[in-house]
């Protein structure tokens, strides 16, 4: 990771746990001079990270924030653990699965990798846009990267190539995270290229599963790119919700809560 991403990486988690970032805390935070410190945040605030105040910088809202892979890995990571053994055990026995990127999904390739190790399934053929996946499970078990253009945020790759690559292939099982669920249960996330690829994965899969935990129901982001009625399996944790399980009920969504 280059100098700078590593530095907005942690003024991204700082800004996860308060308000504001004055500029001398950005100072004592990354132990560099006050003028950097001003360099880094208006190049943040360039390129969508958040928002320059008078001294300093602001989170963006919510539901227009940028996603940050950093920040995600360390929220609910018990959860997700939990989520990554369920879904890695409901996937296990499919033939050929999509895998979608993010911090949720990294904890899958890592609890299919281990499953894998103990009960080889020869037959699958795993794709992902994401390098951490690759990283995790090249060498456990055939996994093709879909290419097109690096987003460090994400450490994934979008794009036409990406998009193109997805959209040629037919999976039985995609697996898909979420950057939140509204409450009428639209799926969103924070940029239209993530959103074009899911919905090309939604449309290439004969199963859809949804792997989210609990902090993400209740949650809107920028871009809606499908239903919960699209989705087929929805893995979560035991904290969502009840309005969410009675609405995943009503639309009888195999719903698996860990």
């Amino acid at each position: 990771m280059k100098k700078y991403e590593k530095q907005a990486d942690l003024i991204l988690k700082r800004l996860s746990l308060v308000d504001k970032l004055t500029i001398s805390d950005g100072a004592e935070l990354l132990n560099i001079t006050e003028s950097s410190v001003r360099r880094i945040f208006a190049k943040m605030e360039n390129s969508g990270l958040a928002i320059r105040l008078h001294g300093g910088l602001a989170r963006l809202p919510q539901e227009h924030s940028s996603y940050s892979y950093s920040v995600e890995d360390t929220v609910n990571t018990e959860q997700k653990k939990k989520i990554a053994a369920a879904a890695a055990k409901f996937i296990a026995d499919s033939r050929s699965v999509y895998l979608d990127s993010g911090s949720t999904l990294y904890r899958i390739s890592l609890a299919l990798s281990n499953f894998l190790n103990k009960t080889p399934c020869p037959n699958l053929k795993i794709f992902t846009n994401s390098l951490k996946n690759l990283e995790v499970l090249q060498g456990i078990s055939s996994i093709r990267l879909s290419g097109g253009d690096y987003r460090a945020s994400r450490r994934d790759f979008c794009g036409f190539l990406a998009e193109t690559a997805v959209s040629r292939l037919n999976f039985d099982v995609c697996v898909l995270g979420t950057d939140g669920v509204t409450a009428s249960g639209n799926l969103t996330t924070t940029d239209f290229d993530t959103a074009k690829l899911c919905m090309s994965a939604i449309s290439h899969s004969a199963v859809k599963v949804l792997a989210a935990d609990s902090s993400k129901f209740g949650k809107t982001a920028l871009i809606t790119y499908a239903d919960l009625s699209d989705i087929s399996v929805v893995i979560t944790d035991s904290g969502i919700p009840e309005d969410y399980v009675n609405l995943l009920s009503s639309r009888n969504i195999k719903t698996i809560i860990v």
